[in-house]
């Protein structure tokens, strides 16, 4: 079939890896297929969330560390079922 065994092919795309490596005595102006190939631009993409601010720039009251619900208020909101959940 050919003077290369099948173990010992390798594909066009690791052939011009080879190249581009340096590992082969060939540029890319020997190839002609590389020539011809189409590139897309590669693009920054931005983020898909927007985070918003961050946590240092919160209001002072928030630092200030009490907690927003109280062992009084929970009580006072009765006992936890199934069918009547706490929050």
């Amino acid at each position: 079939m050919g003077t290369y065994k099948p173990h010992e092919r390798v594909c066009a795309k690791t052939l011009y890896r080879y190249i581009d490596k340096g590992l082969m005595s060939l540029n890319n102006m020997d190839l002609w297929l590389k020539l011809q190939r189409n590139t897309k631009p590669k693009r920054n993409r931005e983020r898909k969330r927007i985070l918003g601010q961050s946590i240092d720039v919160r209001p002072q009251e928030i630092n200030i560390g009490q907690p927003l619900v109280t062992g009084r208020s929970i009580r006072s909101l009765g006992r936890k079922t199934k069918t009547n959940p706490l929050y």
